[in-house]
């Protein structure tokens, strides 16, 4: 004899399963937006946890910067743009990672820290609004399924 009450907590359990890989294949739809948020907080001086990027920039990097008509109050790790747009992402079953395949990234990753890769919670929160519906559309059908 089945038991309703087992039967659904299984049933949610499947959908927890499965939620992370809807979850997942969202943040692939819109991995551009990912790495743009990455990229954006970057240029603003932030790293992933919303410190100012750290140490800053030595007097001589402030000239240079000054001089092309770049911003000299900020870290921003951009110059001629090679670091942002060598930005990836992979991607686990339910994580995903920021990396840059450019020749820098080594060594701005020593210099600066894990933390340059990755989001602020202020970036999390908007790209949960990208995949909101996706989301929501996938957890209604489960639950329309657990109903009927």
């Amino acid at each position: 004899m089945s038991n309703p009450i087992r039967d659904i907590v299984k049933k949610i359990r499947q959908i927890r399963k499965k939620l992370d890989a809807i979850i997942i294949d969202a943040v692939k739809e819109n991995e551009n937006i990912v790495i743009d948020l990455n990229t954006s907080q970057l240029f603003k001086g932030k790293e992933s946890t919303g410190e100012a990027i750290a140490p800053p920039y030595r007097p001589m990097t402030i000239s240079i910067k000054a001089s092309k008509g770049q911003p000299t109050n900020r870290v921003t790790l951009k110059d001629e743009g090679d670091f942002y747009r060598g930005f990836f992402v992979n991607y686990g079953n339910d994580w995903f990672a920021l990396g840059s395949d450019d020749e820098k990234a080594l060594k701005l990753e020593r210099k600066y820290g894990a933390d340059i890769y990755g989001l602020t919670q202020e970036s999390i929160d908007e790209l949960s609004e990208y995949i909101k519906e996706d989301v929501e559309k996938f957890l209604e059908e489960e639950f329309m399924k657990l109903v009927n």
